[in-house]
C-alpha cells in the first residue's frame, strides 16, 4: 500500500519524466511496477536506484533496456 505514491515521489523529487508505468499485483500481494522514464545519464540512474531501494517495501530493482 502506498508503493506507487512512494515511487512517484522519488521521480518527482528528482524531476524525472515518467513516460509509462504498468503495475500488477500477484495472488501473494506482491506488486510489480514496470516504469519507463527519461534520465540524463548513468550517474542519475544510480541515484534514482539508490532512492528507490531506500523505500521500505521495495524488494528488488531490475533494469532492462528497450
Amino acid at each position: 500500500s502506498g508503493l506507487l505514491v512512494d515511487v512517484s515521489r522519488v521521480m518527482t523529487e528528482r524531476n524525472i519524466n515518467i513516460l509509462s508505468m504498468n503495475t500488477r499485483v500477484n495472488k501473494q500481494g506482491l506488486a510489480t511496477l514496470q516504469t519507463t522514464f527519461e534520465i540524463r545519464g548513468r550517474e542519475e540512474l544510480n541515484r534514482i536506484i539508490e532512492k528507490l531501494r531506500a523505500i521500505e517495501s521495495v524488494i528488488d530493482i531490475e533494469r532492462t533496456t528497450g
